[in-house]
């Protein structure tokens, strides 16, 4: 529905503002599991 893609759009853009804050130096494979 239109609110679901409402509320998915709301997270990636707050995952996407998290991601950023993650410094470089972490091994990339944690998230590749």
């Amino acid at each position: 529905t239109y609110e679901d893609r409402f509320n998915l759009y709301r997270i990636e853009q707050e995952l996407g503002t998290e991601i950023k804050t993650i410094p470089p130096q972490i091994d990339l494979a944690v998230y590749c599991q």
